[in-house]
């Protein structure tokens, strides 16, 4: 027990309180190596569910950032259960942030239509993803707050659409002592994986940089804006059956221990999803790893045997951190 023996008088409150921060924070020799903070985006769709599972046995609490438009069924992915699927994501207590309503599918046109067929039609997701800082800011608030609330039909304290957001395509940060930009996740003209591409640093995108307007602004309204340290995405997105490409659990699982030890290694994620000038050694980040995938990635469907082959990936990733002494964690606890 840490709490010292009570006294009688009232006064001796006073001398507790000494007892009581050394309570606070467990020795060093005590505290975890690192957190890892297990992160899915573009839910909550069908494929939720098994991710749900995984969790569930392995005992984890994650966070979700999540589309409100797949609530809808007008989200392009197999969603006709994605309401409760996002009921059972609060009610195991996982941590539900903003994603925007419809990932900026809105500026995603083909010439007659904008949104999520036309956007699987052209494949152009990253391209000119922001353009309009009023209208891509409505798209998270009041866009995927108020709609999403109705749907629910109930409060969750862990629910925190109002308060944590993720900005689609960009590895943005708004988060006490981090506040940095991706200069080239979303472009103008070319994929930013595509080597033509004359993004750079030097020479950020326009829709770049209005992401970095959106995410100034979600932050002024009293959000905390979490980009990533690490991407678990497929090895080839031009696979037809991608998901069949996700990157092992052994070799993640060591992308993890680098990241913890300082930068995330170029070798484990696009280099286009790196943010500008990541502050590696930032104080902030010390023993902490924000690891960002997507629900979808974890479906048996039209990207191939997701399910099958990821889920199992998944639970193996869990069991190989928690090998390495890492706990896992949501995002409201980043700070401590």
């Amino acid at each position: 027990m840490c709490l010292p023996a009570m006294r009688r008088s009232t006064t001796a409150l006073t001398a507790l309180l000494p007892a009581f921060a050394a309570c606070a924070a467990p020795p060093a020799d005590e505290r975890p190596p690192g957190v890892v903070y297990l992160t899915f985006d573009d839910g909550p769709i069908d494929a939720t569910a098994g991710v749900l599972d995984v969790l569930a046995r392995q005992g984890v609490k994650a966070t979700f950032f999540v589309n409100g438009i797949h609530l809808t069924g007008e989200g392009g992915e197999n969603e006709g259960h994605a309401l409760a699927a996002l009921e059972r994501t609060l009610a195991e207590g996982h941590l539900v942030g903003n994603h925007s309503w419809d990932h900026m599918l809105h500026n995603c046109c083909d010439g007659e239509e904008c949104g999520a067929v036309a956007c699987n039609r052209t494949r152009a997701w990253s391209i000119r993803s922001y353009r309009d800082l009023a209208v891509d800011l409505a798209a998270f608030v009041p866009g995927n707050v108020d709609p999403v609330r109705e749907l629910l039909a109930r409060e969750w304290p862990n629910e925190r659409l109002d308060r944590l957001a993720r900005l689609p395509y960009t590895n943005a940060w708004r988060v006490a002592g981090l506040d940095i930009d991706c200069p080239c996740c979303t472009t103008d003209d070319l994929p930013p994986w595509d080597p033509a591409s004359t993004c750079s640093e030097e020479n950020p995108s326009r829709s770049a940089l209005l992401s970095g307007e959106v995410a100034h602004a979600l932050a002024a309204a009293g959000f905390e804006v979490f980009g990533w340290d690490l991407e678990w995405s497929p090895e080839s997105w031009d696979d037809p059956e991608s998901v069949r490409t996700l990157t092992g659990a052994e070799t993640l699982a060591a992308a993890v221990a680098e990241a913890m030890a300082g930068c995330p290694p170029a070798a484990g994620q696009p280099a286009h999803s790196r943010a500008a000038d990541f502050p590696c050694e930032a104080p902030e980040r010390e023993g902490r790893v924000v690891l960002l995938t997507h629900d979808f990635l974890f479906e048996d469907g039209p990207r191939g045997p997701g399910a099958t082959l990821n889920l199992p990936k998944l639970e193996r990733l869990v069991e190989l951190l928690r090998g390495r002494g890492y706990v896992f964690d949501t995002l409201d606890h980043y700070h401590g």
